[in-house]
């Protein structure tokens, strides 16, 4: 039932035991979720973000979460249409929507890692 989340099924295991896991989302969540997604979808919602912040997006290929990490290339794609300059995003192959609790977790957190000190400034 929670397979999509990672392909690591020590993680997944761990999931389903824990008793904060896995609830049932309320009606007052779901709208705000609803809410919270029809504010994001609007270019006008970026109109106070610096362009040039540095930001990292990243997502699995077999996220279901993410269109199976389409939304991820759709909103990198919107945010450099939107002149933001200091971009960079990449969809995981293979990987499911717990990128940091997957098979492949250390590439994931090493490439971020690499991205954190590439743009961190001493």
């Amino acid at each position: 039932l929670f397979d999509w989340l990672s392909r690591d099924a020590i993680e997944v295991d761990k999931y389903v035991a824990d008793p904060l896991c896995g609830w049932d989302a309320s009606i007052s969540m779901w709208r705000d979720v609803v809410n919270m997604a029809q504010h994001a979808g609007k270019d006008s919602s970026f109109a106070g973000v610096r362009r040039d912040l540095f930001v990292n997006l990243l997502g699995g290929e077999k996220d279901p979460a993410s269109d199976y990490g389409k939304a991820v290339h759709h909103l990198a794609k919107r945010m450099q249409a939107m002149g933001f300059s200091n971009l960079v995003s990449k969809v995981y192959a293979d990987t499911r929507h717990e990128s940091l609790n997957e098979i492949n977790r250390d590439t994931v957190m090493n490439d971020f890692a690499a991205w954190a000190d590439s743009v961190l400034k001493p």
